[in-house]
């Protein structure tokens, strides 16, 4: 089944005439996908996860999430003055599982209208200041547990630089 549909990918890849360089990324992330895939179960995947009550999903979500939320002063602080506002950010404002990027995929580029927040839970990726898919060397570097465009969440912002996957990573998003 693995080889049947990653010939078909491949074909389509080819059909699309797309470059020699894309395809190899393209084909690299989707086996990448797959092994994630068949390793870890993600929620949307689990269909018994949609029987539990509402009430244990929101203190299971707190638990997988505010460890995450916590490096944010914010966050960190507002947890001790509205503990169930935070519970209800952890279950319904992430999105649920994280996204995966692979090593160059940019994330979001200079001039994007920003939607989120964007939290490090795997990996690493770089944000390029001023540039517009370029600059040989990150402006910074973001490791796990470390957060970026935090402004979307206080007003309407545009990104002002690129935030590429310096390696394959996995990125949590709030909204």
């Amino acid at each position: 089944d693995k080889t049947r549909k990653l010939n078909a990918l491949k074909r389509y890849l080819i059909q699309n005439e797309l470059s020699t360089d894309l395809m190899f990324r393209v084909n690299r992330n989707a086996r990448y996908a797959m092994k994630m895939k068949a390793e870890y179960e993600t929620e949307r995947d689990l269909e018994l996860l949609r029987l539990v009550s509402e009430p244990l999903r929101i203190e299971m979500h707190e638990e997988m999430h505010f460890p995450l939320l916590q490096f944010h002063p914010f966050f960190a602080k507002y947890i001790e003055s509205a503990p169930q506002v935070m519970r209800m950010l952890c279950h319904e404002g992430l999105a649920p599982g994280a996204t995966m990027y692979a090593k160059g995929d940019c994330i979001f580029t200079m001039g994007e209208v920003a939607e989120c927040m964007l939290w490090m839970s795997t990996g690493e990726a770089g944000y390029y200041w001023g540039t517009h898919h370029g600059g040989s060397q990150a402006s910074e570097t973001v490791h796990p547990g470390e957060y970026i465009s935090e402004p979307p969440l206080w007003m309407e912002w545009t990104h002002k630089g690129d935030f590429r996957a310096t390696e394959i990573s996995q990125v949590v998003s709030l909204k």
